[in-house]
């Protein structure tokens, strides 16, 4: 079973972020790419990286990047950014989909053929095939993608970035996550594909990582100021 990323840590020092523009549309949008992520770890949806960049907070992000990357500096945090947008979790996912050749079946033929698997097993080819029929190749990059843009608000954070640089790059994610999905709600559903692939578990599990994480979504939808409530082909500019 894979470790389920909700951090629980106490950042202080909500006031006072600095000259930073923290709001324009553009921001906000690309705030809304890890608003779930931001929400579970009690954070201000309106902050880069959701939370102000101030001696404290620095010095809890630098020890979270630590416990839950391994990034201890620039360099690290190069390393893994590339990871995640060259690589990620999904080179892993599109090997095991091709590996057993699941493009060859059709829905009806596919559930005959995982009908005597245990049904953790069917839980997880399920994804497999469904992810991969809604989206293809893109079945769970907005886990990675998404991930790779909360990273660099945190890197700003941190200090390892400046916060022209943490946007600028955070820009050229968002466009490439805006130009692969349609909307909010199928980048949504493409993350959430990949958090359950990543915890090995079932969505539709009450108990489970994934469906806890399914409902932050939701609240998130609900909110007053929700970043996804903003248009999905939003003009995305460097307003910073």
């Amino acid at each position: 079973m894979k470790k389920i990323f909700t951090i629980l840590i106490l950042l202080i020092g909500i006031t006072g972020c600095g000259k930073e523009k923290q709001s324009s549309d553009t921001i906000r949008w690309i705030n809304g790419t890890y608003a779930m992520l931001t929400t579970v770890n009690r954070g201000d949806i309106e902050k880069v990286g959701g939370y102000d960049k101030t001696p404290d907070n620095t010095k809890a992000i630098q020890k979270l990047l630590v416990d839950w990357w391994g990034i201890n500096n620039r360099k690290d945090a190069d390393k893994t950014l590339n990871w995640l947008l060259q690589e990620g979790h999904r080179n892993e996912f599109l090997a095991t989909y091709h590996e057993y050749k699941l493009e060859t079946f059709d829905r009806t033929a596919f559930e005959k053929v995982i009908s005597g698997l245990p049904k953790n097993d069917k839980v997880y080819f399920i994804l497999l095939f469904d992810s991969y029929e809604k989206y293809g190749e893109n079945a769970i990059a907005a886990w990675d993608l998404c991930r790779a843009v909360q990273l660099l608000g945190f890197y700003y954070i941190a200090g390892y970035y400046t916060y022209e640089e943490s946007l600028d790059k955070s820009l050229e994610i968002a466009k490439e996550i805006q130009a692969t999905y349609p909307s909010w709600e199928d980048m949504c559903k493409s993350y959430l594909y990949g958090y359950q692939y990543w915890n090995d578990d079932d969505i539709n599990d009450n108990e489970s990582a994934s469906y806890k994480r399914a409902q932050v979504y939701e609240k998130v939808k609900n909110m007053k100021n929700s970043p996804y409530n903003l248009k999905w082909n939003t003009e995305l500019k460097k307003e910073w």
